[in-house]
């Protein structure tokens, strides 16, 4: 049972502190984030027979289109590992993002120093640099009702994405 005055709400942070992340990137890695949520709290239970949670039901019925509300904050990508275990342990749901291709470009002369187990799809080659795909965690979401002081705490000293 959702509380009437709940507000659910989805707070989406997307590591900023690679070079490599442009805000075209920041965005789709802020997509794959929500994502992520719907098929962990919405999509995950109803295949596994179970019942999704409310409060994430009551997020997705917010719209027409199947989402609420979803606020994109800045944080240090050695914050949010933290942040998803403490969001955890307080009962929010909450999950570590990771792309399993996310793609760099390095030079030729970087390119073979890395190890090739490093690689998780084949390099491209353009001239004198190569474009790279390795694992990379991306983002974190967190999920729960905005009016929740808890909740408030632990995102309130993250500033809002541009």
């Amino acid at each position: 049972m959702v509380a009437p005055d709940a507000f659910p709400c989805l707070y989406v942070l997307v590591n900023t502190d690679l070079a490599s992340m442009n805000p075209g990137k920041a965005q789709a890695h802020s997509g794959h984030a929500a994502n992520a949520f719907v098929e962990k709290a919405i999509v995950g239970p109803l295949v596994a027979g179970k019942t999704p949670d409310p409060l994430a039901m009551a997020w997705r019925t917010a719209t027409p289109q199947g989402f609420g509300t979803q606020i994109n904050l800045k944080a240090p990508a050695t914050d949010l590992a933290g942040l998803v275990i403490v969001a955890t342990k307080l009962g929010f749901i909450a999950e570590l993002v990771v792309d399993p291709t996310y793609p760099y470009e390095v030079t030729r002369e970087m390119f073979d120093l890395i190890p090739e187990d490093h690689h998780t799809e084949k390099p491209i080659f353009k001239g004198a640099t190569v474009i790279c795909f390795r694992r990379q965690m991306t983002a974190v979401y967190v999920f729960g009702d905005k009016n929740d002081i808890m909740l408030n705490l632990i995102t309130s000293r993250y500033p809002l994405h541009p």
